[in-house]
């Protein structure tokens, strides 16, 4: 049976490990793409915060109103995260944004 402090110290050491893997792999991450597929990837990162951020609005309009419909809707939306691309849910939530608006 180890000793706790040696058990520690490997975990420390595996931490040290991960962590300089981690800035190695941010470090080379963009050296292997081409600036097509870097502005592809901050395309969509900037689409997955405004759904994020529609997302949050829809969220806080639902407890202000409690309606079925909209939690309905709220399910359509998640279920057309899971299965669409970024621009479509977008859209969805566009629509969806300017329904509440009129309830």
């Amino acid at each position: 049976m180890p000793r706790f402090h040696n058990v520690m110290s490997q975990f420390w050491e595996s931490q040290k490990r991960d962590k300089i893997k981690k800035t190695y792999y941010q470090k080379t991450y963009y050296k292997f793409k081409s600036n097509k597929e870097i502005a592809r990837d901050k395309v969509l990162e900037f689409q997955r915060n405004l759904i994020y951020y529609n997302i949050r609005f829809i969220q806080r309009k639902i407890t202000q109103l409690n309606s079925i419909h909209i939690k309905a809707g709220l399910m359509n939306i998640f279920k057309l995260y899971v299965y669409f691309n970024c621009v479509k849910v977008y859209k969805a939530l566009k629509l969806f944004r300017s329904k509440i608006q009129f309830l």
